[in-house]
């Protein structure tokens, strides 16, 4: 996913940011600049490559016990 998608799966995703304290925005199923801005926030937290697009690999760390918080 990435800037400019919209759907169930942007608004699960958007819903796990706010859990781990990198969103506080509207949950809206848009990908927009705030999405944007706090996946960029979860993958230099993760240590992962930082391009704000949310690819398997990231999202895998997204949702495991593991990931970091933004806190």
């Amino acid at each position: 996913m990435k800037f400019g998608d919209y759907g169930d799966n942007v608004t699960e995703l958007q819903l796990r940011l706010t859990e781990l304290g990198f969103y506080n925005g509207p949950v809206t199923g848009y990908f927009g600049e705030q999405t944007e801005a706090a996946y960029i926030r979860f993958q230099k937290a993760a240590g992962v490559y930082v391009d704000g697009i949310a690819g398997e690999g990231d999202r895998e760390i997204l949702y495991s016990d593991d990931a970091p918080t933004g806190n």
